[in-house]
């Protein structure tokens, strides 16, 4: 964990990333200060808008822009750098 002020944002209704699996060992692992933020009845990506990315067309959209075939990018975890072709 980098030695830096963390805040740690979780939905308790996630159940990709668990708050009490993922979220909370990280928090206490992590150097001080640090915050945690724990928001009730909100689910994976429930605080973000990722959908909007890739001119609406959300990890499809990201997909296709970092060259894969949109049929079977969802069968693979990939970690692209797609910052330049998003804009």
């Amino acid at each position: 964990m980098p030695d830096k002020p963390s805040l740690f944002v979780a939905g308790m209704d996630d159940r990709v990333a668990v708050s009490a699996k993922v979220t909370k060992p990280a928090f206490g692992a992590a150097a001080a200060p640090t915050r945690l933020w724990p928001i009730d009845k909100l689910g994976h990506n429930g605080f973000d808008d990722f959908c909007t990315f890739a001119n609406g067309k959300g990890i499809i959209g990201v997909a296709e822009a970092a060259g894969l075939d949109a049929s079977v990018a969802g069968r693979y975890r990939v970690q692209v750098d797609i910052s330049a072709r998003l804009g």
